[in-house]
């Protein structure tokens, strides 16, 4: 990656300290099943890079400490992304879940756009099973590092909709549509949930504490301290 130009005010991180992978807990919006916070990683290699047929593109994809202040680690893009070179990470879901129970996906992302080879762009994020090439996969949406809210930490959400709904294995695909280098930050990929029944907890005056009643699993979760 390259050092960013400005610091951005980063938003509040609701994700506790280490790793909360396979985890579910409150982000501060929604229950979700943490798929990836890359905490006390130094690489993922479930992170890949596929150059597509374009051999002269280049992109990487690495675990680093965040320059931009959320949290311990992000996993930065960085490279010259076009339509035919992407990222993808493989994830399994646990307890022989699968995409049915889900609502969402989730990440929070900000874009640096130091450098005089960045440019603003569209993001495409695409799922599909670990099989599947970019071109085949399904497209959950876009999202623009143009708009403002993306120089600093912000949320991104697709709608998962009705199409891989049977998979627990699966593969999560972020590509750009332009040829020029992009540097992108990314953390706490995670899957939404609409939960049974869910509230705060504590006392009068201390509501840290989130539960959630999960029906389908017969599961009550807690989370928050």
């Amino acid at each position: 990656g390259s050092t960013p130009g400005t610091t951005p005010d980063p938003t509040p991180d609701p994700t506790p300290t280490g790793s909360l992978n396979n985890t579910m807990y409150y982000d501060g919006t929604q229950w979700c099943l943490m798929l990836e916070d890359f905490e006390g990683e130094d690489a993922v290699d479930r992170v890949k890079v596929e150059k597509g047929n374009d051999a002269s593109a280049t992109a990487t994809a690495t675990v680093v400490a965040d320059p931009h202040g959320k949290s311990k680690k992000s996993l930065n893009f960085y490279g010259a992304f076009r339509s035919t070179t992407y990222c993808y990470i493989d994830v399994t879901l646990p307890d022989s879940k699968t995409l049915s129970s889900f609502t969402n996906l989730k990440f929070d992302v900000v874009y640096d756009p130091a450098g005089t080879s960045n440019q603003y762009k569209w993001y495409t994020v695409k799922i599909g099973n670990t099989s599947t090439k970019l071109d085949t996969s399904t497209e959950l949406g876009k999202f623009w590092s143009g708009d403002p809210n993306t120089t600093s930490w912000s949320q991104q959400s697709f709608s998962l909709g009705n199409n891989n709904k049977d998979l627990n294995t699966f593969r999560i695909f972020i590509n750009t549509e332009w040829s020029s280098s992009s540097n992108l930050y990314i953390d706490n990929i995670r899957l939404s949930v609409d939960p049974t029944a869910s509230d705060t907890c504590g006392s009068p005056t201390e509501t840290d504490v989130n539960w959630m009643l999960d029906g389908n699993s017969k599961s009550l979760y807690i989370s928050g301290k």
